[in-house]
């Protein structure tokens, strides 16, 4: 505990530990004043130092924060799969390239072996995302009169998975340019950066009461580049989306190549910056994640120890 809180909490206590300024107990409301800063409040049973403290993380519910822990292991799991994943596709079509079956068999057989592992990799992948967000996002005991609906936990929660399913429908629908999978694209690209924005900043919520400060602006840092990144995409797929709505459907073939010129210089940029944020984020979005995970299951060991636990 900082220095500072532990002098504001030696001010808030008598000779033999009791609190002596009002407090309301997290759990049921009832006012622990006078009673033990270790002991329990009389009416839930709740501790009296989760009331002293706040919202740190380590005198929140262990059950609650051993849910939330699991989420971010499944989480955790899901990221580190989804590289592996493609480092085995990656694998399997760079042999399946350079070496033709015809010569080398047992290297055809091999690169197709791979190849297979890493598709029922990622056709996992959605499950485990999916079961990690929603136990992640599991609500707190103690805050079931007083959390708003639209809060970031919901959001997450809630949108994660229509995200998911909107990816692995596209995925699977065929890939053909029509104005359906267009407008299919980019609403799934919407639904997901809401979704990726929603769970940093449940994240950098639950750094807050770690507390971890620099960890919450590291994270909300990164939000901001993930808005970023995705207003490049979706802007990208808007022009290209009323480009060829105009150029299939109403201007003449003579008058649209200056159209598609133009077009395409502009999407040869946008995409090179696309792909350069797309990088980045995937390599700042499993390092933040994995930081923050690490922090509050550091809290949640925190607790436990308080508690005797």
């Amino acid at each position: 505990m900082p220095n500072r809180a532990a002098n504001n909490l030696q001010a808030a206590l008598d000779a033999h530990g009791r609190l002596t300024i009002d407090r309301d107990c997290v759990g049921c409301g009832y006012n622990v004043r006078g009673l033990d800063h270790d002991g329990q409040c009389p009416e839930c049973g709740m501790a009296v130092a989760r009331s002293v403290h706040g919202d740190e993380l380590r005198f929140a519910d262990p059950q609650w924060l051993a849910v939330v822990c699991g989420g971010l292991r499944w989480i955790r799991i899901t990221l580190a799969s989804a590289l592996i994943a493609f480092l085995l596709l990656m694998v399997g079509s760079t042999v399946t390239t350079l070496i033709p079956a015809a010569s080398v068999d047992s290297f055809s057989t091999f690169s197709l072996i791979v190849a297979v592992i890493g598709l029922l990799i990622s056709l996992v992948l959605p499950v485990t995302l999916a079961w990690g967000v929603w136990r992640l996002c599991r609500q707190e005991p103690k805050q079931l009169s007083r959390e708003p609906s639209l809060s970031w936990r919901n959001v997450t929660r809630f949108v994660t998975p229509v995200a998911i399913a909107l990816c692995v429908g596209y995925t699977a629908s065929p890939a053909t340019a029509t104005l359906m999978t267009m407008i299919w694209w980019i609403v799934t690209m919407l639904v997901l950066g809401v979704a990726a924005v929603a769970l940093l900043s449940y994240l950098a919520a639950l750094a807050r009461r770690i507390p971890a400060p620099d960890q919450g602006q590291r994270l909300r840092r990164l939000r901001r580049e993930t808005v970023l990144v995705l207003g490049c995409v979706l802007l990208i797929n808007a022009v290209e989306l009323a480009v060829w709505v105009g150029v299939v459907q109403h201007i003449p073939p003579s008058s649209a190549s200056w159209i598609n010129r133009y077009h395409g210089n502009f999407e040869s940029c946008m995409n090179a910056i696309i792909a350069i944020g797309t990088l980045y984020l995937a390599i700042a979005y499993p390092i933040a994640v994995n930081v923050t995970a690490r922090k509050i299951d550091a809290a949640r060991r925190a607790g436990l120890e308080l508690t005797g636990g």
